[in-house]
C-alpha cells in the first residue's frame, strides 16, 4: 500500500511541488537581500570616496563619544533610510563586501539633497536577484493545487474507465 501510494501521479506531483516550495522559500528567508550599490552618482560623496558599483553595504557607523552609533544593514531599503536619517555634513564610515575583501570607508561626510537631509550618492537594490512577494507565493500555491485536483481527478477518471471495462454488461 505505501509503495501504490507513491506511484500515484496525484501524490508526486504533490510532493515534488511542496519540496520546490520550500526550497523556494528558504533560499528567501536565508539571502534576505543585502544592500548591493545598483549605481554611484557622479561628483556624489561615495564616487569621491571611492565605493563602487557591485558593492554589499554591511554596516554605517556614525557619530562620535555617547553618540556613536553602528548599524548593521540587513535589507537594502535599510540604507537609504539611515543615510536620510542624519544631516549634511556627518561623517560616516561604511562596511562592504568587495570582490570577496572586506573593505571599510572612512569619513565620509554627507552631503545635502533637496530636502536638507543627508546625502551619499548611491542607490542600492537586492544582493540576490530572487526577490518573491506573497502575492508570488499565493499563486504558485494555487498553480500547484490547480495542476495536483486536474492530474488527481484524470486519474480517477481513469480509474473509473477502467473499472467500467472490465464490469460485466449488464
Amino acid at each position: 500500500m505505501y509503495s501504490k501510494r507513491f506511484n500515484d501521479p496525484f501524490v508526486f506531483f504533490l510532493i515534488i511541488s511542496i519540496l520546490l516550495l520550500v526550497t523556494t522559500l528558504t533560499g528567501c528567508i536565508s539571502d534576505p537581500g543585502k544592500a548591493k550599490i545598483l549605481e554611484v552618482k557622479k561628483g556624489s560623496p561615495a564616487q569621491e570616496n571611492g565605493l563602487k558599483k557591485g558593492m554589499i553595504i554591511n554596516y554605517i557607523s556614525y557619530g562620535d563619544g555617547d553618540n556613536f552609533t553602528i548599524e548593521t544593514v540587513k535589507r537594502y531599503d535599510e540604507v537609504g533610510d539611515i543615510i536620510s536619517s542624519l544631516p549634511p555634513g556627518e561623517l560616516i564610515t561604511i562596511g562592504v563586501l568587495y570582490e570577496k575583501k572586506d573593505l571599510v570607508f572612512e569619513n565620509i561626510e554627507l552631503a545635502e539633497n533637496s530636502d536638507q537631509k543627508g546625502y551619499l550618492g548611491i542607490e542600492t537594490g537586492p544582493s540576490s536577484g530572487l526577490i518573491l512577494s506573497v502575492n508570488h507565493i499565493i499563486v504558485y500555491f494555487f498553480v500547484i493545487i490547480t495542476i495536483s485536483i486536474l492530474i488527481y481527478v484524470t486519474s480517477a477518471v481513469e480509474k473509473w474507465i477502467e473499472r467500467r471495462k472490465n464490469e460485466p454488461d449488464r
